[in-house]
């Protein structure tokens, strides 16, 4: 064979390599990712569900299309790219159709209130055209994942008003899988799971939980729920009582009445009785008659089945005792499989009162849940850890911010693990310390830990004014000081409080009524932390409206308006993933965790040398041809001199 034949055949057979090589690959998606958290790539569980979870196809309708500035045609792209990946591991299983909502002009608006209707919502994004004017452009960033009878719609990104840059592309990029897959758990998943935040011992208001229920409300059923009740009775009597005490004031004929040493006008000027007086004085009666009925145990009674539509229980910051038959109640929750996530605060710091007073004692809280919980496995202690790593403080008596605050200890993730990666700091509030407790057989996983420079304290003097006692720098800490544990993970077949334990007869009678387990079926799982502000949100005086609003629980409020304003801590993503765990939705924890502010080029750097920079990227690849070609040449010349 001579050398032309010899070089037409290498050719050839290279081609058909290529091609099949090109061929095989087409039933294989495969693409190297070499960030080092692989932040571009599909998660090993996104890809199990893709392609082994999903059994009826499932139609993606992408609106997020049409002729767009390059600005938006970057979050276009990212989306394009993203969901092609999807489908490589789906198959046919996924079908993908992109609509262009202006396409046609005398039926766009009603598609766009159709989809309005469906749970999208269009956002406006302004882009400057110069210095001087901007461009307002309306995007729909939303999809509708369909599978038979069922929609889910999924918003990509935030409605309203939006100023595009980097920060807000490389956001929209990195939550993509996540929002995309919890859509497909929603539209797959016949069953959502419920999880219920206990309420009737001053727990943590809805205003106060704010920003961490709706972020559950994203995938699971939530709701409040109370075991035990008034009776009826008592309710309806005093319904029946403020009745009477408004109508005796009434035929009093009196212009005002006296409330807790306060004169309330019951008329205007003109003689006419002021609106809605009758209902907030009735209101005040019923309440003040309430809490006289709510000092007898005797007159409330349990709900056996108050927990049956519960797959998880919060509580949050519990204030008053529980009594025996509702500790009962729960405790035959966990033994049927119910998760509960305790966030129990033992030490009480009435920071408010700071406002008008120099210092405050706390004070130790009594819930009857302490030995409760022992039987488990954890032991909530009742001492208030310190810590030099710590959080701010907004004084409450407005002279501005400490910068240290060691009763708020800022907390590292104990060994990360597939729940905690790249999850932020954890801030705690006045907290207690938590250790295991005898059952060898439960595993006790360790959650959150102190620095090594931190102080447990008994009942504590809590001043702005002198922070010496409270700082850990101040004392010696003891040799071998190890770090304190502040939340545990319990794992295991729990035993009942109730097994072999001597009870009244009158408990003995509520037992009969139950189908009472002594120890658990399965393998269960609890949390318990010693801190019942875990995920409480901040509420925020907004001046405007005069009204309280929520700040997210990611935010510190003691930076509201300077320019440190941002998420910093990572509660909230901490929680959620917890709560995932348990709850057997794992597959969105590692993409939750990617879900982090976007690592941007020093604006600094960018205003020093800006034109350094734009040198390099300009001249650098030309210069790296340029060189290829040099010694590609100066080798062709050297071998066929």
């Amino acid at each position: 064979m001579n050398s032309k034949l010899k070089d037409i055949f290498n050719f050839i057979l290279a081609v058909i390599v290529i091609v099949i090589i090109n061929y095989l690959c087409s039933f294989r998606f495969f693409r190297k990712d070499l960030t080092n958290d692989q932040l571009h790539s599909l998660s090993t569980k996104t890809i199990h569900f893709l392609e082994n979870e999903i059994n009826d196809e499932v139609t993606v309708d992408v609106y997020l299309d049409g002729d767009f500035p390059a600005e938006i045609q970057k979050l276009k792209n990212s989306l394009t790219e993203k969901l092609n990946e999807f489908k490589a591991y789906a198959g046919t299983k996924l079908k993908i159709r992109f609509h262009d909502l202006n396409e046609d002009e005398e039926l766009k608006e009603d598609f766009k209130k159709e989809i309005y209707s469906e749970g999208i919502d269009p956002s406006y994004i302004f882009i400057n055209k110069d210095a001087t004017e901007q461009n307002s452009i309306e995007i729909w960033p939303g999809v509708l994942l369909k599978q038979g009878d069922k929609t889910v719609a999924v918003q990509l990104l935030q409605g309203g008003n939006i100023p595009i840059n980097q920060q807000i592309i490389n956001r929209f990029s990195d939550q993509l899988e996540f929002k995309f897959i919890q859509g497909l758990l929603k539209l797959t998943t016949n069953k959502v799971k419920n999880i219920s935040f206990l309420r009737g011992h001053n727990e943590l208001n809805n205003a106060e939980i704010y920003d961490i229920r709706h972020k559950l409300m994203e995938f699971y059923s939530v709701d409040t729920i109370r075991i035990s009740q008034l009776k009826t009775e008592f309710f309806n009597q005093s319904v029946d009582s403020a009745n009477k005490k408004w109508a005796g004031i009434i035929s009093s004929n009196k212009p005002s009445v006296i409330i807790e040493n306060d004169t309330i006008d019951l008329y205007d000027e003109n003689g006419v009785l002021i609106d809605n007086i009758d209902n907030n004085l009735k209101r005040y009666f019923q309440t003040k008659q309430l809490s006289l009925f709510k000092q007898n145990s005797n007159n409330f009674s349990e709900d056996l089945g108050a927990l049956d539509n519960s797959d998880g229980l919060i509580v949050a910051k519990p204030k008053s005792s529980f009594s025996e038959k509702e500790k009962f109640v729960i405790d035959q929750f966990i033994m049927k499989g119910g998760k509960v996530f305790w966030l129990v605060d033992r030490m009480d710091v009435k920071e408010y009162l700071l406002k008008d007073s120099s210092f405050v004692m706390s004070e130790t809280i009594e819930t009857k849940l302490e030995d409760f919980i022992t039987t488990y496995g954890a032991r909530i202690n009742s001492d208030l850890i310190t810590d030099l790593q710590c959080a701010p403080v907004k004084r409450i008596d407005g002279m501005g911010n400490l910068i240290k605050w060691y009763f708020y200890p800022i907390l590292s993730t104990f060994n990360p693990n597939e729940f905690n990666l790249n999850v932020g700091p954890v801030r705690l509030k006045y907290a207690s310390s938590v250790d295991t407790f005898g059952h060898p057989e439960i595993t006790k996983a360790p959650l959150l830990q102190t620095s090594s420079n931190y102080l447990k304290k008994r009942q504590f003097r809590v001043t702005y004014k002198d922070l010496t006692a409270s700082n850990p720098e101040m004392f010696d800490s003891p040799e071998g000081n190890l770090n304190q544990t502040m939340g545990l993970l319990l794992t295991g077949k729990f035993t009942s409080n109730y097994k072999n334990r001597g009870v009244s007869d009158d408990f003995k009678k509520f037992l009969k009524s139950s189908n009472f387990k002594e120890i658990s079926d399965t393998i269960n799982s609890m949390v318990v932390f010693g801190d019942g502000d875990f995920i409480r949100n901040d509420l925020i005086l907004n001046k405007e409206t005069g009204k309280y609003q929520p700040l997210y629980l990611d935010f510190e409020a003691a930076d509201l308006g300077t320019p440190n304003f941002a998420p910093i801590y990572g509660n909230s993503v901490f929680f959620l993933n917890l709560v995932d765990k348990l709850l057997g939705n794992d597959i969105l924890i590692p993409l939750r965790s990617r879900m982090k502010i976007p690592r941007l080029l020093s604006i600094e750097e960018i205003k020093i040398n800006r034109k350094y920079w734009q040198f390099i990227n300009l001249f650098t690849p030309s210069f790296l041809i340029i060189l290829m070609g040099l010694l590609i040449l100066f080798f062709k010349r050297r071998k066929y001199n």
